[in-house]
């Protein structure tokens, strides 16, 4: 008899805890259907959250479609077992990406499956302050209006912000990013900080357009890293960086570019670079890990 209470009792807490991870889901696409603001904390989703299916789309052009959500996003330190969604392609070359017309947060989460924001738009703040991504994680070709936030995050695998573009200020600082990560081609309309910032795989920083100041203060970028071909509008600050093997060639400086205090562990190619104002004190590098002309 005794037994049978306890395999009553742990059937109806697993239904139970199943019913909530149900409802927490369900709760949480009825407020994007009815277009009211959405906030949820200390919640494990375990299916996929997929933003492109829970609006019908809106045609953008041949083979583009469009999913509009008009409610403020928030998810403050949840986990997501499975991939979260906002971009999507079907089996006939059929794009669906998602437009989010207010806020979009995930502060303190854990991602543990893929991440894949990739051509979204956001009118609203950006904030994944605090977040972990065990999977790859897609930025590239996104639109962000508003301040962005993800400053404290680590990636464990893949991240890719090719070609996105920053309207306000963006914060990565503190993150860590552990394998490959890319920016090429993004523009920063603002500020960007990536201070304390630890890169550990290859680093993509080639062909940007930075349109005011950037700081990589007290940055370590352990493996390759490339700068190549961007505009540094403003002031490029590089103070006590670490670089590995890094390369900064056809650049453009319009404004100070400061290396003060840092060290090359393997080599960095400093060639072709163009300078409105004094070139940078190079001095301090070791000779021998250094090539500039």
């Amino acid at each position: 008899m005794k037994n049978l209470l306890i395999l009553l009792l742990a059937f109806l807490t697993t239904t139970c805890a199943s019913t909530n991870l149900d409802k927490n889901m369900n709760d949480f696409e009825e407020l994007i259907r009815a277009g009211k603001d959405v906030y949820i904390e200390n919640k494990t989703f375990k299916e996929a959250v997929d933003f492109t299916k829970i609006l019908p789309p809106n045609p953008v052009n041949i083979g583009s479609n469009r999913v509009r959500i008009v409610s403020s996003v928030t998810f403050m330190n949840c986990t997501f077992e499975s991939d979260v969604i906002a971009y999507s392609l079907d089996e006939n070359g059929n794009k669906t990406y998602t437009s989010f017309q207010s806020n979009l947060s995930f502060i303190g989460c854990t991602f543990n499956g893929s991440v894949n924001f990739r051509s979204s738009t956001v009118l609203g703040r950006v904030v994944f302050s605090g977040s972990y991504f065990e999977k790859t994680a897609n930025f590239e070709e996104c639109s962000f209006q508003q301040l962005t936030h993800f400053n404290k995050c680590a990636f464990h695998e893949e991240l890719r912000f090719q070609n996105t573009f920053f309207m306000q200020r963006v914060n990565f600082i503190n993150a860590e990013f552990d394998a490959n990560v890319s920016f090429q081609g993004s523009t920063f309309n603002s500020t960007a900080q990536f201070s304390n910032t630890r890169f550990i795989g290859y680093a993509d920083f080639s062909m940007i357009n930075w349109r005011e100041n950037v700081f990589f203060n007290y940055a370590e970028i352990a493996d390759r890293s490339v700068f190549n071909s961007s505009r540094f509008s403003g002031i490029a600050d590089f103070l006590s960086v670490t670089f590995g093997n890094a390369e900064m060639i056809n650049c453009e400086f319009f404004g100070e570019l400061s290396l003060t205090d840092s060290k090359i562990t393997n080599q960095l190619k400093f060639i072709n670079n163009y300078f409105l104002r004094e070139k940078p004190d190079l001095s301090f590098f070791e000779s021998e890990k250094l090539i500039a002309k």
